[in-house]
């Protein structure tokens, strides 16, 4: 496999923008709304790679994430990757099964990667760590899924521009989008 300069380019222009965002949802976020839900960003990324990329690319890029969101968060990454990859699998596995091409789409799976996050975050957590999340925020789960599906609508404009931009082709099973 052969691998390009565009595509080189369109990856590391993904990755600066979730950078960006992950870092806007833990610093400013704060400061504006206080401790209301912040909506998960970064994950609108995950969403729209595991939507319009093939599975390889689309898990480079969720290693990639969980590098950047790492950084930015306090789960350590013996646990986030393993939660990312499960995020990536629960997405790809409902494109396998359910698939249209738009912004409605893009905004459903954002609205299920922010709600199946901390599914797999508890879960992970009873596994493998010896003080296990007891008590969940849902009210915060859901007001955040519902905030970061409302934001994902002007995300797509924005990723689709940025693949237009790098010339991305879209993989023949993401059909066709148009970038009018």
């Amino acid at each position: 496999m052969r691998i390009s300069g565009p595509a080189v380019g369109n990856f590391l222009l993904f990755l600066l923008l979730a950078a960006i965002l992950a870092s806007l949802q833990c610093s400013l976020w704060l400061q504006f709304f206080g401790y209301f839900p912040a909506p998960q960003l970064w994950l609108t990324t995950l969403a729209y790679w595991s939507i319009y990329r093939r599975p390889s690319e689309a898990l480079f890029m969720v290693y990639a994430l969980t590098i950047v969101a790492n950084s930015l968060s306090s789960i350590p990454m013996s646990l986030l990757l393993p939660i990312d990859i499960g995020v990536f699998v629960v997405l790809f596995g409902i494109k396998r099964r359910i698939f249209w091409s738009g912004a409605t789409y893009f905004t459903l799976l954002s609205f299920i990667a922010t709600i199946v996050f901390p599914i797999f975050h508890i879960a992970i957590s009873w596994l493998f760590e010896d003080n296990p999340i007891t008590d969940p925020e849902l009210l915060d789960w859901i007001l955040s899924a519902l905030i970061t599906a409302l934001i994902s609508l002007p995300l797509f404009q924005l990723y689709q521009k940025l693949d237009k931009l790098t010339h991305k082709e879209l993989p023949s099973e993401a059909g066709s989008t148009s970038y009018e």
